[in-house]
């Protein structure tokens, strides 16, 4: 067993089961799987250190709560980010916003001239477009 210098938990100890760090020693996810997984079932992807999983939960609880983050700030364009038992929050780019506001926010953004999102025929929002056009070049983000 293996004391974690982040955590300072040493792993199989009760408290976490396992974990994993990037050669920075910051907590990170390989192949998919969760960076910390706590004694209580508790799992938490990280990417370099921050809280964060593309398209899926970033943090599972036991009881079926989740948490959806990028770059360690909650975040989720097709639900809410923080589903809990007994209740749901929304949060796009860790701003938080009630279901309707969300819903209209989401509704601009996909009437507007340049849409940033595209739907696919799972209709599930996406940002592929903008990033293609962004990554080579094509054109600058306002």
């Amino acid at each position: 067993m293996a004391k974690c210098k982040i955590c300072k938990f040493t792993t199989g100890s009760g408290k976490v089961f396992s974990c994993t760090v990037d050669s920075e020693e910051r907590h990170h996810s390989f192949s998919g799987n969760p960076a910390v997984v706590f004694a209580t079932g508790a799992r938490y992807w990280m990417k370099h250190g921050e809280v964060h999983r593309v398209g899926m939960p970033a943090a599972k609880f036991k009881g079926g709560g989740q948490t959806w983050a990028l770059n360690g700030v909650y975040h989720r364009l097709d639900g809410p980010a923080v589903i809990a038992k007994n209740h749901k929050l929304w949060y796009i780019d860790g701003i938080e916003y009630s279901e309707d506001d969300f819903n209209k926010k989401i509704k601009e953004k996909e009437g507007s001239k340049f849409s940033f999102f595209k739907k696919d025929r799972d209709n599930k929002l996406e940002l592929l477009l903008i990033v293609i056009v962004v990554a080579i070049g094509i054109w600058k983000l306002p």
